[in-house]
């Protein structure tokens, strides 16, 4: 993978260290806040709920934002909106209600992150490099967690809002004057110095909602993902108040509520094992591929030679059939049972009582289309009616018209003895 792009997953996973930081302060910085201002469990309880509606609320509209202003303004904004919030965060303390409000904006600010950096994941970093980019992603969050949950309790929760506040306004300036908006000609080329188009385009295949619901191997995705978030979120929130209710733990003692993040954020990291075990897997489709395609083109060059050598014989048949007609009828019509001239001409025929006459309606035969082809290069003339007498074609409908005018239509059938007496 690239410099540019190597840098770039760098920038997003820093970002993701800053977003799962200022989720995590809250539950840690709440137990002395709730001291301080004389909240009750309930209140506690509005304030921490407050972010998931904010949170969710953005996802849903993140792919309409980004078609609209490209990754780099939505990143920058989310991360600009959320870290206002976290800077602010110690002045709006006293009035809950206003708190309650900005946590919902924080929660705004962070939904549009991953999605955002999703976006810029799948479609710009190489396959192979996928797994490895988002194991980063998810242990710098992890770490994020980890670094939040370790420090909180021994610095003043004030302080604590105002660090990360100031470290998500330093992260935008540096995301805004960083980041290269260029045209990117080889999207998923690992060795190319550039990365993002301008602005990122979102692909207009628009898949039916359903399709999203209707397998099952997504809904195992879904419930292990909502199982996962859902623990996740319990041990964030609701731990280090468990801690200190029921079992009076010290506030410098919640640094142990890392441990989990700590975890988390080894397995993370192990999600470099996914990319190796793609490279190989698809090294191995990608020789099984080629071995198929050579196959496959054997086959196709095989079956192709059998068709023409098919299409061949078949023509010849058919041209044998056409001249068996001819010959074997003292009077045979090509005609089509739709064409005015067809019928007109027809009606030529039929003021004789005609015997040993045969009418081949091409367009109710199969291969009628063959049939006609056959009897443009025996009469050099594609059209319908052909008519023949006794072997020889005396034309089309004009042709036939003419010579009913002037007799000599009665008189070619009289010298083949196509009349009836």
């Amino acid at each position: 993978m690239s410099v540019v792009k190597s840098r770039t997953v760098g920038i997003c996973s820093f970002a993701n260290f800053i977003n799962a930081a200022d989720r995590a302060i809250m539950p840690l910085a709440i137990i002395p806040m709730a001291k301080e201002f004389n909240w009750n469990l309930r209140l506690q309880g509005y304030i921490l709920s407050a972010f998931p509606i904010g949170y969710l609320t953005s996802q849903l509209f993140t792919h309409i934002f980004v078609k609209r202003f490209g990754t780099k303004i939505v990143l920058a904004f989310a991360v600009f909106t959320w870290s206002l919030v976290t800077f602010i965060t110690p002045f709006l303390a006293p009035w809950p209600l206003l708190l309650i409000c900005s946590r919902i904006t924080l929660g705004f600010g962070e939904g549009l992150a991953l999605p955002t950096i999703f976006h810029i994941f799948s479609n710009y970093v190489p396959m192979e490099e996928r797994s490895r980019s988002f194991s980063y992603l998810i242990a710098l969050g992890s770490v994020g967690q980890t670094f939040a949950a370790v420090i909180c309790p021994h610095i003043a929760w004030r302080i604590v809002f105002l660090i990360f506040g100031v470290m998500g306004f330093f992260w935008t300036f540096f995301w805004i004057i960083t980041y290269r908006e260029v045209n990117n000609l080889s999207i998923g080329n690992g060795t190319d110095e550039t990365f993002f188009p301008s602005p990122p385009k979102v692909s207009s295949k628009n898949y039916r909602w359903i399709e999203f619901i209707s397998h099952w191997p997504l809904w195992a995705i879904y419930i292990a993902h909502f199982s996962m978030n859902w623990s996740s979120y319990i041990v964030m929130v609701w731990l280090p108040s468990y801690l200190t209710k029921t079992f009076d733990a010290d506030p410098t003692n919640l640094s142990f509520t890392a441990f989990p993040y700590v975890i988390n954020c080894l397995s993370g990291v192990d999600g470099q094992f996914p990319s190796w075990l793609s490279g190989r897997q698809r090294k191995r489709l990608q020789a099984k591929q080629a071995v198929q395609k050579r196959n496959d083109k054997k086959k196709k060059i095989k079956k192709n030679a059998a068709i023409v050598a098919g299409n061949n014989t078949s023509k010849e048949s058919i041209a044998d059939k056409v001249k068996q007609l001819i010959n074997n009828h003292k009077v045979i019509v090509f005609s089509k049972t739709f064409c005015p001239y067809c019928i007109k001409a027809k009606n030529f025929l039929a003021n004789y009582k005609l015997k040993d006459y045969k009418i081949i309606e091409l367009d109710e035969i199969d291969n009628g289309n063959e049939y006609q082809d056959i009897l443009g290069k025996l009469t050099n003339a594609s059209t319908v009616p052909r008519i023949f007498i006794n072997g020889k074609c005396i034309g089309g409908c004009d042709d036939t018209e003419k010579l009913y005018e002037n007799g000599d239509l009665e008189k070619r059938l009289r010298e083949v003895d196509a009349i009836v007496n």
